[in-house]
């Protein structure tokens, strides 16, 4: 059993990895202020990484499956083990499906706006540069 969870924990762990580098890889492309038609090429690229970590998964799942070999016994822990682990993992897709589409809808839009950082510098340059003007030609 300790070591079926560490190989289902090892397939977890890089779909983990794989969807750090995948979802840098969307934020990076949709945040991109030069690119054309960001929500298509958002929507793509989501779907195309929901996709290839489903297959992944799906394909590892089933090698491991059809590799054990075990004793009729101990048969339905095992399975429920890996069902358990599959549904978890359906539900952690489902959340990061939901997160890319809350993602769509309200952050993609707003990347071409200006930060809150950037905002208050711009109202701090613009009051502070009155004062250094008025206190300049005063001088002079």
């Amino acid at each position: 059993m300790p070591c079926q969870v560490l190989i289902v924990s090892r397939i977890l762990q890089v779909c983990v990895c794989l969807l750090v580098i995948f979802s840098s890889l969307i934020h990076e492309a949709c945040s991109n202020p030069r690119t054309q038609h960001c929500h298509v090429l958002y929507n793509q690229l989501t779907s195309h990484f929901v996709y290839y970590i489903d297959q992944k998964v799906s394909i590892c799942c089933m090698l491991y499956i059809s590799k054990v070999n075990v004793p009729l016994k101990s048969t339905p822990d095992k399975s429920d083990f890996l069902l358990e682990s599959w549904d978890r993992y359906n539900r952690y897709l489902g959340y990061v499906s939901r997160l890319f589409s809350y993602i769509d809808r309200f952050y993609v839009p707003l990347v071409s706006e200006s930060t809150i950082r950037e905002f208050g510098l711009g109202l701090f340059c613009r009051e502070v540069c009155v004062y250094i003007d008025i206190i300049w030609h005063a001088g002079c």
